[in-house]
């Protein structure tokens, strides 16, 4: 399949579920907001998360291949690869033993960059509900992955906060300075 979509529009109309079309949706706009993601990492000097977030980039891709083989085939070859989960989980980990416990909500702001990353991770989310319901909850560790991936972003977002030196602004409903 190419990427015009007006070559294509009556095949995708035609062999996808309306589901499948919602879920490559997400799946589309998270890896393009990753892609910013990345370019704004690398300008802020945080370097290191180039080369995970074209990982992200591409396990993302092998989802989107994924959802879109038909299960009846016996010759259908899946690509998305069976220690991704593990990897992010490991990453995930990595990063959150340096960072501060919390037991309130994160308020996203104080930083362009940790604010990106939280809008990724809501991107994530969505994608995740999309996913599964697509999936009919087979291939769960495709949808598992992305559950994970919400979770690795949000801790990103807080180790940002510390990198740059931001103070993460944290939810307190009992905050005399809250007008309600």
């Amino acid at each position: 399949m190419s990427g015009n979509n007006e070559e294509n529009q009556d095949r995708v109309f035609k062999d996808y579920n309306p589901e499948q079309v919602e879920a490559y949706g997400a799946l589309d706009e998270l890896n393009a907001w990753l892609g910013l993601c990345r370019v704004r990492a690398v300008n802020n000097g945080l370097r290191p998360f180039d080369a995970e977030f074209k990982t992200i980039q591409r396990l993302l891709f092998c989802i989107g291949t994924d959802l879109s083989v038909d299960d009846d085939d016996p010759n259908v070859r899946r690509v998305f690869p069976d220690g991704a989960n593990d990897w992010l989980k490991g990453l995930t980990t990595q990063y959150s033993v340096t960072l501060p416990e919390i037991h309130q909500f994160v308020v996203p702001g104080g930083s362009i960059q940790a604010s990106e990353l939280q809008v990724a991770r809501t991107m994530a989310l969505k994608s995740f509900r999309l996913v599964r319901i697509a999936l009919n909850d087979k291939h769960m560790e495709m949808a598992q992955f992305l559950d994970t991936l919400s979770n690795y972003f949000f801790v990103i977002a807080r180790y940002v906060y510390v990198e740059m030196g931001v103070q993460e602004e944290l939810f307190d409903a009992d905050d005399p300075n809250w007008p309600f």
